[in-house]
């Protein structure tokens, strides 16, 4: 069994996912484990489950992760919920690596202990996870009510309901990472 194939399996690929450049690929080479550039060139980068994951350019991230966390060494932004979660396949040797994550919407970060091919073929495809780290139920509410996601947007609470109960009555749909970035920004302001 190849390491994405419950992945696929759990949350089909989108229609519209686009190919990584040869620059790109050039890019993560030693970076990133080899099965995800696989990954990268034979599906794609973009929308799987109808949204509620993101396979993502790193470089399209990293900036973002750097406000958030500072500068972060060997951490690469992989794979993003539609709330904006990411999920960060961080390098710690030439032969082993971890995935963690930076949850912007209740400001947590931690780490997964856990490898990147465990990752992909025990945790993401675990019903309690999807319950917990992709609210699959809340999802499919959101996108019933605002409609299906592009690439590029995510699901987020509005700014004065976020310590409510989240609901896609107080959610609006943003476009990324700006809107992460910008979010980042915001919290800096807001004393609650």
């Amino acid at each position: 069994m190849k390491v994405f194939d419950l992945f696929v399996n759990k949350y089909p690929p989108g229609n519209d996912l686009r190919k990584p450049t040869a620059e790109t690929l050039e890019q993560f080479q030693g970076k990133l484990p080899a099965e995800l550039l696989d990954f990268w060139q034979e599906y794609g980068l973009g929308n799987y489950g109808g949204g509620l994951l993101k396979i993502i350019d790193p470089t399209d991230y990293i900036d973002t992760l750097t406000l958030w966390l500072g500068e972060q060494e060997d951490c690469f932004p992989i794979l993003m919920t539609g709330f904006g979660t990411l999920f960060i396949y961080r390098k710690r040797s030439e032969t082993a690596g971890d995935m963690c994550l930076l949850d912007i919407h209740y400001r947590r970060s931690g780490s997964f202990s856990t490898g990147f091919s465990d990752f992909f073929e025990r945790i993401l495809p675990a019903e309690n996870f999807a319950e917990q780290f992709l609210r699959v139920d809340l999802f499919q509410e959101a996108s019933a009510k605002h409609g299906g996601l592009a690439e590029n947007e995510i699901f987020s609470l509005l700014r004065l309901w976020r310590l409510a109960e989240p609901s896609p009555f107080n959610m609006s749909k943003e476009e990324t990472p700006l809107f992460i970035s910008t979010y980042y920004l915001k919290w800096e302001w807001t004393i609650l």
